[in-house]
């Protein structure tokens, strides 16, 4: 999804929770499923990376392609 890598662009310490990402990133503009879809493509094409936090979270962060 062009937002979320446009997003990471001009923030590239970005890093957000789905919710955090389609709430505040993106301000609901898209539902939830549809950002969440998104950003599994971008975990698998390396533009972004996905962690688990301590709070049992995932986190989504720019990978280490450029976006």
């Amino acid at each position: 999804m062009k937002d979320i890598l446009d997003y990471f662009q001009k923030n590239p310490d970005a890093l957000d929770t789905l919710e955090g990402i389609a709430t505040w990133w993106l301000l609901n503009r898209y539902p939830t499923q549809e950002v969440q879809a998104a950003l599994c493509e971008l975990v698998a094409a390396g533009l972004v990376v996905e962690r688990r936090g301590r709070n049992k979270q995932t986190y989504y962060r720019r990978g280490g392609a450029a976006v």
